[in-house]
């Protein structure tokens, strides 16, 4: 048996949003100027223009990713703002860490320690 894993999301810029879930591991499948796929696995992602969104508090998504773009992602973050909050341990070996994709919507990420990895 085969499950795929669907998340949707409402992005006010899909050019903006697409290279951000591309930096998580998703591959972009297709794009048009109301939405786009993208796949990682048995996970798919689509965005939708929704030009009207606000950004909340809200967490929209969660994922799993590997420690190396959670590391990443905080790097990133702390070039911007220095003090921004990094990863915090949720679980033995698994870290969390709340990144903000470039249309304001909070995404979860989850990432085991490499060596407690499947």
């Amino acid at each position: 048996m085969h499950s795929v894993e669907l998340i949707f999301l409402q992005v006010a810029d899909i050019e903006a949003a697409v290279p951000f879930y591309a930096r998580l591991g998703f591959e972009p499948r297709s794009s048009d100027d109301k939405g786009a796929t993208l796949e990682r696995g048995s996970t798919q992602i689509v965005l939708e223009r929704s030009p009207g969104i606000s950004p909340d508090e809200k967490v929209r998504a969660s994922l799993s990713v590997p420690m190396e773009i959670m590391e990443a992602l905080w790097d990133a973050a702390t070039e911007v703002d220095p003090a921004a909050p990094g990863p915090s341990l949720v679980a033995e070996g698994v870290f969390e860490y709340i990144a903000i994709d470039p249309t304001g919507n909070r995404v979860r990420l989850k990432a085991r320690l490499p060596e407690l990895a499947p």
